[in-house]
Formats: structure tokens, C-alpha cells, sequence
């Protein structure tokens, strides 16, 4: 019995076994081809995931500290960096509970960057309510869009981990439920008063703003205040062009 291997799990492994598997691969650094031909011996604590269930104000913050605890290590240390070992530690979590609610890294990237799309949609939707004029409220749209977009954390997860890791498909598809939403109800807004063109396309206008919006992140704060701001006239000038059209 020298080789018997014992694992402490606070997860449930009848009704998680994907968990399961890929909390004993890397508790025991084992590759994931060789999982099913080694003798294991579970010890199973069930009380944290049985609590957790009976608890789902326990289970939403877990996952919640869990998210934004990847989220500052990501910022800070790249997502490359950043170890599960080492989000479940810092989270103050075990690894069972961890992988209760993510598979795996990627998981966790696209649950923090659908939190940050949620968030700027939020901050959009307040800022872009004030006036009476359509076209000015997409414009403060704009503007408080970008101005999320100044935090590099953000941009480093939108524009660059996000795409790379989960694929612009998938990034595409968290977008058009958020920030993109909000644009494409901006524009048909306007529509509707009269202060965009009837015969321009919703869904097109909407995907040549935020292509423009995202340049101008990328290009704009990666230079100083004074070009910055040409960035915003810009697409100041695009919006209210337009306004002239209708």
C-alpha cells in the first residue's frame, strides 16, 4: 500500500465527476491520459459542496471572489502567469470548491470578462440617459465606453487575453448580449426619432461603431491625452455627421 494516494475533496464527486478528474490530475500533477490506470483511494469529506448547495448565497459569493479575484491577478500578472492553483489560494478557496464552479482557466477568464462587459454596459446605460437628444445620448455612451476602456486591465482582457484565449466568436457572442446591445438600442433609438437616417442598416451601423469604438481604444490610449481626445472628437464627428443625414 506505499503507492496508495489519498485526496481530500470538498467537491461532490457523484454529481461532479468532471471536477473530480481534473482536481486529482493536477492535485497529482498526472497527465490526463494516464487518470484511468492508476489505483485511487478517495476520501470523501462531503460537507463543504453539500453546504454549499444548501447555500446558494455561500455558492454565489464563492464564485464571485473567485471571478474577481482572477481578475486583479490576471491584470496584474498576465493570464499566461496566473496558475488555477494560484486564483483558488489567493481567493481564500480550496481547489474542489474552485472547480465546483470552473472547469478549468479558460472558464474563469470568460466568467470575468463577461463581468466586465456587464459592468461597462451598466456604466453605459447610466451615462448615455441624460438628454433628450438620441444622438447626444450615444455619444455619452461613447465617451463613457471609452473611458472603461482607459483601465488597462480592461483593455488587456478584452482586446487581447479574451480574443486569444477564448476566440473572437466567443468574445463576439458576450459582447452582443452587452456592450453591443446597448449600442444596437442607442441606434434604433435614434432611428425612431428621426436623428439617424430610417434607411441605414441597425445591425451594419451598429457593427462599424464598435469596430471604431475598439480601434479607438486600442489606438487612443496607447498615446497620450491630446490623442486621446482626437479619438473622441472623432467619433463625435461620425455621430453627428450622420444626425445631418436624416
Amino acid at each position: 500500500m506505499a503507492n496508495r494516494r489519498k485526496l481530500n475533496l470538498s467537491i461532490d464527486p457523484v454529481s461532479d465527476l468532471a471536477a473530480l478528474a481534473t482536481t486529482f490530475r493536477l492535485h497529482f500533477n498526472i497527465p490526463s491520459h494516464k487518470t484511468n490506470r492508476l489505483p485511487v483511494f478517495i476520501h470523501y469529506h462531503p460537507g463543504e459542496a453539500r453546504s454549499m448547495a444548501r447555500n446558494p448565497e455561500r455558492s454565489a459569493k464563492t464564485r464571485q471572489d473567485i471571478v474577481t479575484t482572477a481578475r486583479r491577478l490576471f491584470g496584474k500578472e498576465g493570464y499566461t502567469s496566473v496558475s488555477t492553483p494560484q486564483i483558488a489560494d489567493a481567493s481564500g478557496v480550496s481547489r474542489g470548491a474552485m472547480y465546483h464552479h470552473f472547469r478549468d482557466k479558460a472558464a474563469i477568464l470568460e466568467a470575468v470578462i463577461e463581468a466586465e462587459f456587464a459592468h461597462i454596459a451598466g456604466i453605459i446605460d447610466t451615462s448615455a440617459t441624460g438628454s433628450q437628444d438620441p444622438v447626444e445620448n450615444l455619444v455619452e455612451g461613447g465617451e463613457a465606453f471609452l473611458t472603461a476602456m482607459s483601465d488597462p486591465v480592461t483593455r488587456q482582457l478584452l482586446l487581447i487575453d479574451g480574443p486569444a484565449v477564448l476566440g473572437t466568436q466567443r468574445m463576439t457572442d458576450l459582447d452582443t448580449c452587452t456592450t453591443t446591445q446597448t449600442l444596437a438600442e442607442g441606434i434604433a433609438a435614434a432611428k425612431t426619432a428621426g436623428r439617424l437616417p430610417a434607411d441605414t442598416d441597425t445591425a451594419a451601423l451598429t457593427s462599424l461603431m464598435s469596430g471604431a469604438y475598439d480601434r479607438a481604444a486600442i489606438d487612443g490610449f496607447g498615446h497620450d491625452a491630446a490623442r486621446q481626445l482626437e479619438m473622441r472628437q472623432a467619433i463625435r464627428a461620425i455621430w453627428f455627421g450622420l444626425s445631418r443625414l436624416s
